[in-house]
């Protein structure tokens, strides 16, 4: 894939992990991708997943110079950092 940025969430037990590459943005949960968006015209602009408790995780990736992420779950925000 060619990560070129990754950030990485605990969330009580569940890994959260987003990357960024060349191509496409990628969503994990426990090291299963959940959402992708490819292309740089894609049409939502975030990911979305399910964790086992039924919790529903968000996560923002954007930024000009440098990238940044966001992650919510059940829509407050727990995790930013700025690359």
């Amino acid at each position: 894939m060619g990560v070129e940025k990754k950030w990485r969430y605990n969330h009580f037990g569940n890994v959260i992990e987003v990357q960024n590459t060349h191509k496409a943005e990628y969503l994990f949960i426990n090291g299963e991708k959940q959402d992708e968006r490819t292309g740089i015209f894609s049409w939502l602009p975030y990911m979305q997943a399910t964790l086992n408790t039924g919790e529903t995780v968000i996560a923002v990736i954007g930024g000009n110079f440098r990238m940044h992420c966001k992650i919510y779950i059940d829509n407050v925000l727990i995790f930013v950092e700025k690359g």
